[in-house]
């Protein structure tokens, strides 16, 4: 008896073996244009019941499970279609659909590509995208930085799921800038660009080759609080203080290059506020952050160029350290920072001729 039920199981394995081997032989002999997409025009009213019960593919799609379950370069045509036909509602949420799925890497790059160019074409002629930007740039411009959850109370007749579709758009597109915060986003006026022909001037000077300024509204921002900061300087040092604490939070969210002496300013004017333990503790947060600072502004100079970069940045730390202990009357941490500041100069000169 075991003996046929043995042969049986046997028997059964074998013809599952031999189904799975001629799927495969099938699936490999069908061309591209065999297989029909999965997103035709006859499929488009079980799509739409879809993005109904289903309108937001949030980031845990993965790349292999979009190719999987979406045929791109075929909705893309669908999308193409529907923007021609004005159907806008259709063409704004599969491109909202994509938007949110392309956080995988896995996304070929010639699929971001025509996305991008799609998204240009649509964001142009969509009626709500313009509509709701009219509105939020006023807002943005009175109120530079403002979180993009604060203007879903000034802009009650849209939903946020269309304000976040039409900034998310407007930072691909660069009419706003967006800079990530906690769980929001900053919302900043759009990066201005200068094109400087040859024959004209840059004050006094002749351009001879075409020069491109590019303007950056958060660096626009971090510049106008300093500004504001040496208003309130003498009379009112907490809103001088409250001017530099935004501009240093802009500053490390942002990432861009700014000499030391604009970091040192808030430590410097916490001290002048008489928040002096603030102030140490600010000054120890660069000196934690030198080289690592360094390291992302000189990314491709040699290591001698960083070392001598790191000294300088430890030089200037130490110097301000000095300058504010010697305010606070604490003459053995003001020679003890000088002497620092001093070492660390020399350290620099050593490099800086080598």
């Amino acid at each position: 008896m075991w003996m046929f039920f043995l042969l049986l199981i046997l028997l059964i394995f074998g013809i599952k073996v031999a189904v799975k081997a001629a799927n495969q032989e099938w699936r490999e002999k069908q061309k591209p244009g065999d297989v029909k997409p999965t997103n035709t025009p006859k499929s488009r009213s079980k799509i739409r019941e879809s993005l109904a019960a289903n309108p937001v593919i949030h980031e845990q799609i993965t790349g292999n499970d979009l190719e999987a379950e979406i045929d791109w370069p075929g909705t893309f045509m669908e999308v193409e279609r529907a923007i021609t036909l004005g159907d806008y509602d259709f063409a704004r949420t599969w491109l909202q659909k994509f938007a949110y799925s392309t956080v995988s890497q896995e996304v070929p790059q010639q699929i971001r590509d025509r996305f991008k160019t799609l998204m240009t074409t649509f964001s142009r002629q969509d009626p709500l995208y313009k509509t709701i930007l009219s509105e939020i740039i006023p807002l943005v411009s009175a109120q530079p930085g403002i979180l993009q959850t604060a203007t879903y109370p000034q802009l009650p007749t849209y939903t946020q799921e269309q304000i976040r579709y039409v900034l998310y758009f407007a930072h691909e597109l660069g009419d706003l800038t967006r800079l990530k915060k906690g769980r929001s986003y900053q919302l900043f006026g759009p990066v201005q660009e200068t094109v400087i022909r040859p024959g004209e001037k840059i004050g006094q000077t002749t351009a001879t080759s075409t020069i491109v300024i590019s303007k950056n509204p958060i660096d626009e921002r971090i510049a106008a609080l300093h500004r504001e900061a040496t208003q309130y300087k003498n009379n009112n040092w907490e809103a001088a203080v409250t001017c530099l604490l935004e501009a240093s939070e802009l500053m490390r969210l942002h990432g861009g290059i700014y000499v030391m002496d604009r970091w040192t300013r808030l430590p410097v004017f916490l001290q002048q506020a008489g928040r002096f333990d603030e102030a140490m503790l600010e000054f120890e947060r660069l000196l934690s952050e030198v080289e690592s600072r360094v390291d992302a502004e000189f990314e491709h100079s040699k290591s001698i160029v960083k070392e001598k970069y790191v000294h300088l940045n430890y030089q200037k730390i130490y110097d301000k350290m000095r300058m504010v202990c010697k305010r606070q009357k604490l003459t053995d941490k003001t020679i003890e920072y000088g002497r620092l500041a001093e070492e660390h100069r020399q350290h620099f000169d050593i490099l800086s001729i080598r």
